[in-house]
């Protein structure tokens, strides 16, 4: 089933309009969302293909096949041929050797990101860098760079890239996250709050967002207000069935709340 209709509609669009590369854009940021999403592996594929990028498709064509085994029958009813890239260095980011080559965009954040998946995050970030260098205005790509370095301690070089994720998409939830960590990190609890809450308004479902802005303003015993966020926090847990997170926030809360005195069931003031 198609979990992102809005944005499967966007891509469409794009497609119609004759936007192909604009349109794969769209479907990698889908794929970031639903990483395990074979059916949507193959429409990525698809599309590189009519873009003439062949080796780019195979490695989606066979990501699909990896997720899902039965995706074989389908690749075959839809008449797509498996080519030979076992001799492609840039296939998979463990068995390349001696000098990284460069590629086209799509394949540049295609390996970054399976260097960053396991933990080679200095060769993600080469990669993401000559990324951006072909096409510097993608926020996606420099919110992955901004998340690379951050994974190294790298937190000025994080900032910035965060920040131009921002600046080319004001309302990128993620991005504000990112950055707002990095203003933690460093001391900055105010400017850390400033940016979750701009999360919280780009997407107000976002536990994440919402756990985050709730501990930076208990950080700054600002405990009213950081009881309000983690109440949200915890609700909208409940209501997506989180089971994994529910039992931290409900005992993150309590907390809260007996720092103020109230008793651990009261509602939020």
């Amino acid at each position: 089933p198609d979990a992102q209709p809005p944005r499967m509609a966007l891509v469409v669009l794009l497609v119609d309009a004759g936007q192909r590369e604009a349109a794969v854009r769209e479907m990698e940021a889908l794929t970031d969302l639903d990483p395990r999403n074979a059916l949507l592996r193959l429409r990525i594929g698809q599309l590189l293909e009519a873009l003439d990028l062949h080796r780019e498709a195979q490695r989606e064509f066979r990501a699909a096949l990896r997720l899902d085994s039965s995706m074989e029958a389908t690749l075959q009813a839809e008449g797509v041929r498996l080519t030979d890239i076992a001799d492609d260095p840039q296939a998979d980011p463990e068995s390349a050797a001696g000098e990284r080559t460069p590629g086209s965009f799509l394949s540049l954040v295609d390996r970054a990101r399976r260097s960053a998946g396991i933990g080679r995050f200095a060769e993600a970030i080469e990669d993401y860098q000559l990324a951006l260098g072909r096409e510097p205005e993608q926020p996606v790509v420099h919110y992955e760079l901004a998340s690379a370095y951050s994974a190294t301690n790298r937190l000025r070089e994080a900032a910035e890239h965060y920040q131009r994720a921002i600046e080319q998409s004001p309302r990128f939830a993620e991005a504000h996250i990112g950055l707002g960590q990095v203003y933690a990190a460093t001391g900055d609890i105010p400017s850390a709050i400033q940016h979750y809450r701009l999360a919280v308004e780009a997407n107000p479902r976002m536990i994440e967002a919402h756990y985050n802005l709730a501990t930076a303003l208990a950080d700054l015993e600002r405990f009213d207000e950081a009881i309000v966020a983690m109440q949200r926090c915890l609700e909208l847990a409940t209501s997506a069935g989180r089971e994994e997170l529910i039992g931290r926030i409900a005992d993150r809360l309590a907390r809260l709340r007996k720092a103020v005195g109230q008793p651990s069931n009261a509602d939020p003031p």
